[in-house]
């Protein structure tokens, strides 16, 4: 009976029995199928190369058409190695399936393709725990539940869980949430092993999506909002015996990534996406928030009452404010500038997904207000469309990553007319399909690498 009282610990239940019922059906892969292809093949390489293949990433399978060759001529993968320890327990749980099932012990067959991919689903359920814990320490339990809904339920998080699951989104997410959750202790009363937990998830931030330690900041600036004690947190860190512990973790978390690069690369620090880059003077910052192809509001506009929410943060979590802001501002001009602001395939602006841990906050400043008593009609009228509209763009979002899982939400080339003919559709047929197929337009990403014809 004592869970009735935390609404929150029933609604992750519920994610988790979710899971396990309706999992299959926004499924991307198949049994006849792998899900080890695209950016997954890249991050996975490692594993079965180093178990089964004596180093080598020459699988001479589906995995070898999206690596790349190494300045040595070796088949290889292009990322560092963050998601590889990430997959491993459940690699690891892989090969004693396949073991017990005289399965082919390659690292590819099908024990390895479940348990990586449930195990995938575990990490983002996880992030939603760490997430549940850190928004306790700032709100009731009626407005963390109806946060941790809408940031399932209501973004694209929801198809990085179950569509994209191998994809280092959701890892990303539950890392950033694990970083917030240390952040209300650390600062209370900083101990030895709150050091090291930080480099631990620092270490593998960096090393999963390196432009991402940038989330960092949050955790640095947690609670200055100012000069001085901006010096104060500078001092502290300078100061203190135990920030070497955080240093040196994330340095060892490095070593073997540079090992390989020297094996592989010829060098112990290598930049492995050659010929792409930053176009810093033309950022696509409309284009990555409202287009067709790929904008993140446009295909989770829940984000917009996120970003609501910061007017609501002035008096309880004002402190934190200006920081998130300035963040959250400096992703998306970066990711804008990326010679791929559209990021190949996927549901919506992925590259925002781990930041929607941070973006928890205003958002739950904006649902306390709604859940607060008022006595104005108006503020009531506010309130009440705001409720329906926050339900219709969960379900919306649902219903979105179900159409791309089937194909009506293409995964790269939407257009204005594609988005708009299966808007609200999950069948089409006759002339209805060949209007949406043929207004499907892919990326030019010749023109895109070369900074030519960006605003696509």
């Amino acid at each position: 009976m004592s869970i009735l009282k935390k609404p929150s610990l029933i609604v992750l239940l519920f994610f988790i029995s979710f899971s396990f019922v309706f999992m299959d059906l926004f499924r991307s892969w198949h049994l006849e199928q792998t899900n080890f292809k695209y950016d997954v093949a890249h991050y996975y390489a490692y594993l079965p190369a180093y178990a089964y293949n004596n180093g080598s990433m020459q699988f001479n399978n589906e995995s070898d058409w999206y690596l790349i060759t190494s300045p040595k001529g070796k088949k290889t993968t292009k990322v560092t190695y963050g998601m590889a320890a990430m997959y491993s327990p459940f690699f690891l749980l892989g090969h004693k399936i396949a073991s017990n099932e005289k399965a082919k012990l390659d690292g590819f067959s099908l024990p390895y393709a479940i348990t990586i991919h449930w195990g995938s689903i575990f990490y983002c359920l996880l992030g939603m725990f760490f997430l549940r814990n850190f928004l306790m320490h700032h709100f009731d339990e009626k407005v963390t539940s109806v946060v941790l809904l809408l940031v399932f339920l209501g973004t694209n998080l929801f198809a990085y869980t179950y569509f994209y699951s191998e994809m280092s989104h959701g890892y990303l997410f539950t890392l950033f949430s694990a970083l917030l959750y240390l952040s209300n202790s650390f600062y209370e009363k900083p101990s030895s092993y709150k050091f090291v937990i930080l480099g631990i998830l620092l270490g593998l931030i960096s090393l999963i999506r390196p432009v991402d330690i940038l989330f960092s900041v949050v955790f640095f600036l947690w609670g200055v909002v100012n000069l001085n004690e901006f010096k104060n947190r500078i001092f502290f860190y300078l100061t203190n015996p135990r920030t070497l512990i955080t240093l040196s973790i994330v340095v060892l978390i490095w070593v073997p990534q540079c090992l390989f690069w020297k094996e592989n690369m010829g060098s112990y620090l290598y930049f492995s996406y050659p010929g792409e880059n930053f176009f810093w003077n033309d950022p696509q910052i409309i284009n990555i928030l409202f287009s067709y192809r790929k904008g993140w509001m446009l295909y989770t506009p829940i984000v917009i009452f996120m970003f609501i929410g910061f007017l609501f943060m002035k008096k309880q979590h004002g402190r934190n404010r200006m920081s998130i802001i300035i963040i959250v501002l400096l992703i998306i001009y970066m990711y804008s500038c990326w010679w791929d602001w559209t990021f190949g395939g996927g549901f919506g602006g992925r590259v925002f997904v781990p930041y929607y841990a941070i973006l928890a906050l205003p958002l739950g400043a904006f649902i306390k207000w709604i859940l607060s008593s008022t006595v104005s009609k108006f503020i009531y009228t506010i309130k009440t469309v705001s409720i329906f509209c926050l339900f219709y763009l969960m379900c919306l979002n649902i219903g979105q990553t179900y159409q791309g899982v089937i194909g009506l939400v293409h995964f790269s080339s939407m257009t204005e007319k594609s988005y708009w003919i299966t808007f609200g559709k999950f069948t089409i047929s006759g002339q209805t399909s060949g209007d949406y197929w043929g207004s499907l337009k892919d990326p030019n990403y010749k023109d895109l690498s070369s900074g030519a014809n960006r605003d696509q």
